[in-house]
C-alpha cells in the first residue's frame, strides 16, 4: 500500500500494511505511533514530530468524548490549516489507522461510525479524499482549504 506525504487514512486491517511501507520508505522507521490529542498538542504547539512517518490512532474516540462536535470539527480543521505548509515542510507521511467499520461515499465522503452511532464526515475537516490502490486506503494532501 503504497502511501502519499500528507494525511492518509487507512482502515484498522491495513494499519500493518502501512506500517510496512514506512518500514521500508524510511531507512531508520521505528513504528512510531502517536494519539490523535499528541498529533494536534505538537502542530498546536510548533513541536517537531517524533518521526516523519506517523501512525496516528485515536481519531474517531476523539469526537465521543465532547459535546459540541460541530465547534471540534471547526477548530481541527483551522488548526490543520493553519499548519499545512509546516507539515508539508516535513515531508511527513500521517496515517490516521481508522476503525473497520468506516464508510466511503461517492463524492469523496468518508464517514466514521462513532461509538455512540452518530457518523463523522471528514469531508468539513479535510474536504475531498482520494481513494489510493486500495478500498482501505484514503489520502489528501497538507493544503487544506481554510
Amino acid at each position: 500500500m503504497p502511501m502519499m506525504p500528507g494525511y492518509n487514512f487507512v482502515r484498522a486491517r491495513a494499519k500493518r500494511e502501512a506500517a510496512k511501507f514506512l518500514r521500508e520508505w524510511f531507512e531508520t522507521y521505528r513504528p512510531t505511533t502517536v494519539s490523535v490529542v499528541g498529533f494536534l498538542r505538537c502542530l498546536e504547539r510548533g513541536e517537531r514530530l517524533p518521526h516523519r512517518g506517523l501512525l496516528v490512532e485515536g481519531f474517531d474516540r476523539l469526537w465521543a468524548l465532547i459535546d459540541e462536535p460541530a465547534e471540534l470539527t471547526r477548530r481541527v480543521h483551522k488548526l490543520l490549516a493553519r499548519r499545512a505548509n509546516w507539515l508539508q515542510n516535513q515531508n511527513a507521511f500521517v496515517c490516521f489507522a481508522l476503525p473497520p467499520n468506516v464508510n466511503f461515499t461517492p463524492g469523496q465522503h468518508l464517514y466514521l461510525r462513532l461509538p455512540d452511532g452518530e457518523q463523522l464526515d471528514l469531508y468539513p475537516i479535510f474536504g475531498p479524499l482520494s481513494q489510493g490502490d486500495s478500498p482501505d486506503h484514503y489520502y489528501k494532501g497538507f493544503n487544506i482549504d481554510s
